[in-house]
């Protein structure tokens, strides 16, 4: 009998045996709800469950998340409300004609289509799969300027991070708590994105002294470099002294608050991050536990805006600093 337990990209468990399948994230919850597609076919759901349980090996988390937001648009056809055993040419046409469904989306049906046609799994026909693989499925519409040209959402402008420096250095504790300083000075000095800082862990900051200089370094995770697992590869960044100090005493304060939430016996397992949450978080799969405290990407990016608006900075027209 074939277990119900897959293992994904990175050999964590994902337990397929339910209608909803949580996927091994540090991120928000991906889950494959499978009770939000009841209008497909049985034939052609169960050939979608067995297409995303053999994808879930060899994708990450957010591809496979993204597999099944093409079946929930799919779900929406209307050539369903007459299905009469076949998907038909139709169940691809009117996808293209959802304005959500981009090249991926289509890209992402015409590969499942043509495995289930492969092997001969019901609902699916083989002159159906010829006939897509020979669709040219052109490029998402181009025309929007790029962020880093356009000049309201480009990088920040030697003014704006004068201003924004000047103020998060000089504003006082209680003006500003000690995470949302830290997070300025990191989103400012790494340049890195939201993923990045948010997989960040104590254990990451270290200082080193050479010829009586004291150098703060500070590994930072590499990001959408197809490792199997997060925190694989690191790169190495230094941070600048006096920015060093509040790092510092948020790592302190994290240890402390961590020791707080546990009652002083914190699993081995779970890591103390430099971006903390008030919270355990219990959406986590048991293979992520490592990731209880940590702040989501997003979470992350709702607390930088929230220390921008806080030191009160500005953007080139004068306009809150977004």
């Amino acid at each position: 009998m074939k277990s119900e337990i897959v293992r994904d990209m990175a050999g964590r468990p994902v337990d397929c045996s339910l209608q909803v399948w949580r996927l091994n994230t540090a991120g928000g919850p991906l889950v494959l709800d499978w009770n939000k597609l009841g209008r497909l076919p049985e034939a052609v759901k169960n050939a979608a469950r067995m297409y995303a349980r053999n994808r879930i090996p060899l994708w990450g988390p957010p591809s496979v998340r993204g597999l099944f937001y093409m079946y929930q648009l799919l779900d929406k056809c209307r050539c369903f409300e007459e299905f009469e055993g076949v998907v038909t040419m139709r169940g691809f046409e009117e996808l293209r004609q959802d304005r959500r469904a981009g090249s991926a989306v289509l890209t992402r049906y015409r590969n499942w289509y043509r495995w289930a046609a492969t092997l001969g799994l019901s609902g699916f026909d083989k002159r159906v799969a010829r006939i897509l693989r020979a669709i040219t499925i052109g490029a998402n519409p181009h025309g929007r300027v790029a962020r880093k040209k356009d000049p309201t959402q480009g990088p920040l402008t030697d003014a704006e991070r004068r201003e924004l420096l000047d103020k998060t250095l000089g504003a006082s504790e209680e003006d500003l708590d000690l995470d949302e300083r830290v997070a300025i000075l990191l989103g400012m000095g790494l340049g890195a994105n939201s993923g990045p800082i948010s997989l960040l862990q104590v254990q990451d900051y270290s200082t080193e002294r050479s010829g009586g200089t004291t150098y703060h370094l500070l590994m930072v995770p590499r990001h959408k470099k197809g490792f199997a697992k997060e925190r694989t590869d690191f790169r190495p960044r230094q941070i600048e002294g006096r920015w060093a100090t509040y790092l510092e005493r948020l790592i302190a304060q994290n240890r402390a608050a961590a020791d707080r939430l546990f009652a002083g016996s914190k699993p081995e397992n779970v890591a103390i991050p430099i971006f903390m949450r008030d919270e355990v978080r219990t959406d986590l799969t048991p293979a992520m536990a490592e990731y209880a405290l940590h702040l989501t990407p997003p979470a992350f990016s709702q607390l930088l805006q929230r220390a921008c608006d806080r030191v009160e900075a500005h953007s080139r027209n004068g306009d809150p600093l977004h």
